[in-house]
């Protein structure tokens, strides 16, 4: 994909800055999840897994509704996040337990990103 804007393409809400992430974060219930793609806009790996990540977002949202939120951070732009999380690669994904302020979180750790892989990752913090 050619367009530097690849990333407006990907689904999930996009956090503009460390105070609207954190907005979204505490906007969301103790039940529910967020999951949040950390991508840097020139990253190839980034690009080619967001068909993946649409069809995560897709098939999650359709099967659980609004109990689990997808975000999208710039880690780049917004390294603060970046390093909150301690991002080192992108893409990096994380889950943050809803209700926790952001502070009780998991990182997914795969050598190869794929949608079973991420689906399996996600369900295993579905209740």
């Amino acid at each position: 994909m050619n367009d530097p804007n690849w990333w407006k393409q990907a689904k999930g809400t996009k956090a503009n800055s460390a105070d609207h992430f954190q907005e979204l974060v505490d906007a969301v219930a103790v039940d529910k999840l967020i999951v949040v793609d950390f991508f840097m806009p020139n990253c190839g790996y980034c690009v080619k897994f967001m068909p993946e990540w649409n069809r995560i977002v897709d098939d999650f949202t359709a099967k659980y509704g609004d109990a689990i939120q997808f975000l999208k951070v710039d880690g780049i732009a917004e390294r603060y996040i970046s390093q909150r999380y301690n991002v080192q690669s992108y893409p990096t994904f994380i889950l943050i337990e809803g209700g926790t302020n952001g502070d009780s979180f998991h990182a997914w750790r795969a050598n190869h990103r794929t949608y079973d892989g991420m689906k399996q990752w996600i369900e295993g913090f579905v209740s």
